[in-house]
């Protein structure tokens, strides 16, 4: 995912609804100390558990911010490139929280977001039984919002967690 999505030595990254901090902990393991990674998320108890096991683990370029389901809880232009992975279904104010993200992101950077696609057939229930958005409505708001679609990544050769 870091190498798709360009990352570079300079480059401040957060996962928004960084949730149990999978990810956010893997791209602070990956990237290494001079890297800012900031793992974004409305519950406390998630984010201080994600703070308190980035310190055990000794990675000091991994920050946590609580933010709301409107407000990602960072300063405008701070950011170079936010992940949401499973997330967006979870946005209960998306033009909101869209925005917000659109404000923390420096003038032409990225905003990626991960998720299942509905594909009839193929995608596994469990996969689909949270209420999920279509990549069509995903699009949709994101264009509203200001982003611009740059490029779609069919598969980086994940296997899913969610098994049939």
């Amino acid at each position: 995912m870091l190498a798709a999505a360009g990352v570079t030595p300079d480059m401040a990254v957060a996962d928004v609804g960084v949730g149990s901090g999978f990810l956010a902990l893997l791209f602070a393991s990956a990237l290494g100390p001079s890297r800012r990674v900031i793992a974004a998320e409305i519950s406390r108890p998630f984010a201080i558990a994600n703070g308190l096991h980035a310190q055990h683990a000794g990675m000091r370029n991994l920050s946590t911010v609580i933010g709301t389901q409107t407000e990602i809880g960072l300063p405008p232009n701070s950011l170079d490139i936010v992940f949401a992975s499973n997330v967006y279904l979870l946005f209960e104010q998306v033009a909101a929280a869209l925005g917000s993200i659109c404000r923390v992101l420096k003038p032409g950077e990225r905003f990626i977001v991960i998720d299942f696609e509905h594909i009839s057939g193929v995608t596994s229930q469990n996969a689909l039984d949270p209420v999920r958005t279509g990549k069509e409505t995903v699009t949709a708001n994101m264009l509203a919002a200001g982003f611009s679609l740059r490029e779609e990544v069919k598969s980086l050769g994940l296997k899913t967690s969610i098994t049939s």
